[in-house]
C-alpha cells in the first residue's frame, strides 16, 4: 500500500494509507485509511500520493479527487456564514444558504441536513436536523383560551408564514383532522433557528388532545405530533341557585363553576336523584362559569337530587364530569312550620309600630337565628299577641342549600330548647323569658320522620332493554335481540345515557349499538357446557 498526505489547507500532519487492488496497469485505489488528521487546517488541502508503495506506477504528488454522489455536496466553511478569522474568534455560524430548486418553477430534491465540524482534535459527531417535537408548556390550558405556550422542537422554520400550531386531533393516515382541531394563534418564533415558538391557545375543552407543528416551505411539508400532550381542566360546580324549588313547576336553575368551556355543544348536564336522571331542557351555557338549566315538570317526577355538568365529547377530546357534592345538590321546598313561643312580658311594653316592637322583633329573631343556627331571613314574626307576649312566627325553607336543616327541624329544635333551662333558646336577650312553646304535632312527626327515613335511589332499566330480552343466547335470538333493541334505541323517545349523561345526536348510533350488544349477550364471558 501507499501513503497519502496534503498539500494546502494551511495545516499539517494529515497522514492516510491505501491498498490497490489488481495491481499494475489496471490496478486502482481500493480502500484508504487515516491514520492522523492533521492539525491547524483552515482551508480544505488538496489530498496527494506521498508514497506509492512497493511495484505501485502511482506517482508520487499525484493530486486525488473526490468524486461525490449527486445527492451530497461539500460545502466550504465560508458557505455556512464563517470564515478562518471568524472560526479563530469562536464565533457562531449564523446562516447556511442551501439551493431548493434546480428549476425555477419545478418541484426540486428534499433535503436532509448533518453538520459536523473539526479542529486540531478530530470531528465532532454529526448533527441530523429533523423536524420534530420535543417539549410543550404548560400541557393543561384554560377552557377560556388566551394562555401562551411555548413549543420547542428541531428542524422548525424561521418565518412565521411558513410554520402552524394546533391543537387537536389526526385522521388514521397521520394528517390533521381540520375538524377536530384549533389552530393556536399569534404565533411567534423566538430565535433565527425555529427552535422555540409560542402561541396563544383557542379556548377548547376535553381530556386529551395532541399538538401539532406544520411547516410548509415550497412545494415541502413537514407534519410533527407530540400525542396526547395537551389536556383542559375538568368542569366544577360552585354554586346552584335556587338550591330549593317548587314542587310541580317546572324548575330553572343557574349552575355556576368553572370549566365549562364557550362551546354550547359541549356541555350537557342532568339532575341525578332518588327517581331518576333528568336532563336540563334546555341548557343555557351563559359563559365559561355559567349554566342556565331548565328542569320541566313531569307527573311523578320529584326535582331532588344532584346536578352533574359533562363538558367534552369524542369529538373534542373526550368527555369529563363534575364531581357530585352536596353544593350541587337541589331540592323541592320543604313546607314552613308555624310555632308559637309564649314570653313572659308585658305587651303593652311594646305597642304596635313603636320603635320597642321593632326593637323586640329583632332582638327576637337574632336570639333564635343564634339557638337554631338558621338565617335571621328564614324567620318571620307574622303576630305578637296579648297573653303575657305570645309571638307567632313562621320558619321558611332556605332557597339557598338544599341540606340545610328543614323547617320542621328548625321547630324540634325550638321545642326541644324550651325545656332546658341551658339552651341558646333561654339565654338569649328575649327569649330567655320564654314559658311555653306550641308546636303543631304534625309538624314534630314530619321531623321524626325525615330524622329516620334513608332515600334510596331506583335503578331505573330503559324501555329499549325491556322490550328486548333474549329467549336464549343463540345467534339468531341475539341478533333478534340487537335489531329490537337498536331500533328502539336509536329511534325512540329515550335517549342512552354514557356514564349518566344523554348522549349528543351523532354518537346516539354508536352508545345504542355498544350498549345493545352487551345487553343481547354478545361479548357475554364463554362457559363450555353452558349451551
Amino acid at each position: 500500500g501507499g501513503v497519502l498526505g496534503t498539500i494546502g489547507g494551511g495545516g499539517l500532519g494529515f497522514r492516510a494509507t491505501f491498498t490497490v487492488a489488481d495491481a499494475g496497469g489496471s490496478g486502482y485505489i481500493d480502500s484508504i485509511t487515516v491514520t492522523d488528521p492533521g492539525y491547524g487546517y483552515i482551508a480544505i488541502p488538496d489530498v496527494v500520493i506521498i508514497d506509492g508503495g512497493d511495484n505501485c506506477s502511482f506517482v508520487a504528488g499525484q493530486a486525488l479527487t473526490a468524486v461525490l454522489s449527486t445527492q451530497v455536496v461539500n460545502v466550504e466553511r465560508g458557505a455556512v456564514g464563517t470564515t478562518a478569522t471568524n472560526h479563530s474568534l469562536d464565533r457562531n455560524v449564523s446562516t447556511a444558504t442551501w439551493p431548493l430548486r434546480s428549476t425555477v418553477g419545478l418541484p426540486g430534491a428534499q433535503y436532509h441536513f448533518r453538520v459536523a465540524s473539526y479542529n486540531d482534535a478530530g470531528v465532532s459527531d454529526y448533527l441530523y436536523f429533523t423536524h420534530a417535537i420535543t417539549q410543550m408548556n404548560p400541557n393543561q390550558l384554560p377552557t377560556v383560551g388566551g394562555q401562551t405556550i411555548e413549543v420547542v422542537l428541531e428542524g422548525g422554520g424561521a418565518k412565521v408564514g411558513n410554520t402552524s400550531v394546533y391543537i387537536g386531533h389526526t385522521h388514521l393516515n397521520g394528517s390533521i383532522d381540520f375538524d377536530r382541531s384549533k389552530l393556536c394563534g399569534s404565533l411567534v418564533v423566538s430565535d433565527i433557528a425555529g427552535t422555540r415558538l409560542t402561541c396563544v391557545s383557542p379556548p377548547w375543552v376535553g381530556r386529551q388532545h395532541d399538538i401539532m407543528v406544520r411547516y410548509a416551505s415550497g412545494d415541502f411539508e413537514k407534519l410533527s405530533v407530540a400525542s396526547n400532550q395537551v389536556s383542559f381542566p375538568k368542569p366544577t360546580i360552585k354554586v346552584v341557585d335556587p338550591a330549593q324549588v317548587n314542587a310541580g313547576l317546572d324548575a330553572t336553575i343557574t349552575i355556576t363553576g368553572t370549566n365549562f368551556g364557550t362551546n354550547q355543544s359541549d356541555v350537557v348536564a342532568e339532575l341525578v336523584g332518588g327517581t331518576g336522571r333528568y336532563p336540563c331542557s334546555p341548557l343555557v351555557l351563559v359563559s365559561d362559569s355559567s349554566i342556565i338549566c331548565t328542569l320541566p315538570w313531569k307527573s311523578g317526577v320529584v326535582h331532588v337530587g344532584t346536578f352533574v355538568v359533562g363538558v367534552g365529547t369524542d369529538w373534542s377530546g373526550g368527555q369529563q364530569n363534575t364531581t357530585e357534592t352536596t353544593v350541587a345538590s337541589i331540592k323541592e321546598f320543604d313546607p314552613p312550620a308555624e310555632i308559637k313561643l309564649t314570653i313572659a312580658k308585658d305587651i303593652t311594653e311594646i305597642p304596635p309600630a313603636s320603635p320597642a316592637r321593632v326593637q323586640f322583633v329583632n332582638d327576637f329573631t337574632a336570639d333564635l337565628s343564634n339557638a337554631i343556627g338558621i338565617p335571621d331571613y328564614r324567620i318571620n314574626v307574622t303576630d305578637i299577641v296579648a297573653g303575657s307576649v305570645v309571638v307567632v312566627f313562621v320558619i321558611l325553607p332556605d332557597p339557598n342549600s338544599a341540606t340545610t336543616v328543614t323547617p320542621a327541624a328548625a321547630a324540634a329544635i325550638v321545642a326541644e330548647q324550651a325545656a332546658d333551662p341551658t339552651s341558646a333558646l333561654l339565654t338569649g336577650a328575649v327569649t330567655s323569658a320564654t314559658t311555653g312553646v306550641s308546636v303543631p304535632a304534625a309538624v314534630l312527626e314530619a321531623a321524626a320522620a325525615a330524622a329516620s327515613s334513608v332515600v334510596t335511589a331506583t335503578v331505573t332499566v330503559p324501555e329499549y332493554f325491556k322490550q328486548s330480552e333474549p329467549r336464549e343466547y343463540t345467534l339468531p335470538n341475539m341478533e333478534q335481540c340487537m335489531y329490537t333493541c337498536r331500533l328502539l334505541c336509536e329511534t325512540g323517545n329515550e335517549v342512552p345515557a354514557v356514564n349518566g349523561f344523554p348522549a349528543l345526536p351523532l354518537e346516539r348510533p354508536r352508545v345504542c349499538k355498544s350498549q345493545c350488544m352487551t345487553h343481547c349477550g354478545f361479548g357475554r364471558p364463554f362457559t363450555p357446557g353452558a349451551l
